[in-house]
């Protein structure tokens, strides 16, 4: 009889620093995403006459801060030291 290998699953909880830092990176992640959704849906519904310049270069910052916080290493590295943590169970 061939015995089966039970992995463990990691106990993640909000109280692992690294989920908690996780969790408010990507909250604020998406709360400059809902920002920047917001402003191009103003841009396309009731844009006041004159501010399209304006908009374009706020969405575009919004956007920028976008990509920073994606590409950033401390995303990567939280992710990171996470992923080894699973692997090794």
């Amino acid at each position: 009889m061939l015995k089966q290998q039970v992995k463990t699953v990691p106990d993640f909880t909000h109280s692992d620093t690294r989920i908690s830092e996780l969790l408010n990176y990507l909250y604020e992640i998406e709360d400059l995403k809902a920002l920047g959704d917001l402003a191009e849906w103003e841009q396309n519904t009731a844009m006041p006459g004159g501010a399209a310049e304006i908009r374009g270069t706020q969405v575009a910052t919004l956007r920028g801060l976008l990509h920073e916080r994606w590409t950033s290493p401390r995303l990567g590295n939280t992710l990171e030291s996470l992923c080894d943590e699973v692997q090794q169970n």
